[in-house]
């Protein structure tokens, strides 16, 4: 079962992965609300814990948008409001489930234990297209005008990440957030690297995608035909 965990206290934040992830669950980490609504609306989870109280984007303004646009997966509220009011909203908002802080770890255990036997594990079959590229998330297939290349898994996250957000820069940050998480011991140059890695992956595909960076704003894809 792979759970978004959202939550911006890094103590905290660390504690459930570590206790989720010894129960085997699949844990991606997300510190901030701007992060967490790409990984939401990805639909890419098959559960979401998330926290009510969040910079950038709140818990239900994130809830209230995912079930705009038609995303089921089950959202787990973590707050510390704990008045009925309080939690009437968030189940309003469409939270499928509200656990009060400070909790045990037993009650969210128990907790995921319902929700797993309650939820298919998802996956997105949906072929993602920019360009003359093709991208298949689940099998992490990626098609080219020269062929095709299965990836390993952070490339793959990679050109998800830019593929899904064609037209719009995405930070280095919130590269790194996204695919490592926000608590990876990783240096910086990592990212210099994968992008290195992917654009050797576009050559070898001969592919009329690049992807272009811009001081301060990030990285972005951009397509010119082959001729």
């Amino acid at each position: 079962m792979k759970i978004l965990l959202v939550e911006d206290n890094t103590a905290l934040r660390r504690n459930i992965a570590a206790v989720l992830q010894s129960e085997g669950y699949t844990v991606v980490p997300c510190a901030d609300g701007d992060d967490a609504e790409f990984q939401i609306l990805s639909n890419s989870s098959d559960l979401v814990l998330l926290d009510r109280m969040l910079p950038g984007q709140d818990g239900l303004t994130l809830t209230r948008k995912a079930r705009a646009k038609g995303i089921t997966t089950p959202i787990l509220m973590l707050t510390a409001l704990d008045s009925l009011g309080d939690k009437v909203t968030g189940l309003d908002a469409g939270a499928d489930d509200y656990i009060v802080k400070p909790f045990a770890m037993e009650e969210l255990l128990a907790r995921l234990r319902i929700w797993s036997r309650r939820t298919v594990p998802l996956e997105d079959p949906r072929q993602l297209e920019y360009g003359d590229l093709c991208y298949q998330p689940g099998v992490r297939l990626l098609r080219g005008p020269a062929g095709e290349e299965v990836l390993p898994k952070r490339l793959a996250q990679l050109i998800e990440l830019l593929v899904r957000s064609a037209g719009t820069p995405i930070t280095r940050r919130s590269i790194f957030n996204r695919i490592w998480g926000p608590d990876a011991e990783v240096t910086d140059s990592v990212i210099d690297t994968y992008i290195h890695l992917m654009r050797q992956r576009l050559a070898h595909l001969r592919s009329g995608v690049r992807i272009v960076s811009s001081r301060g704003t990030g990285y972005q894809l951009h397509y010119e035909p082959q001729h």
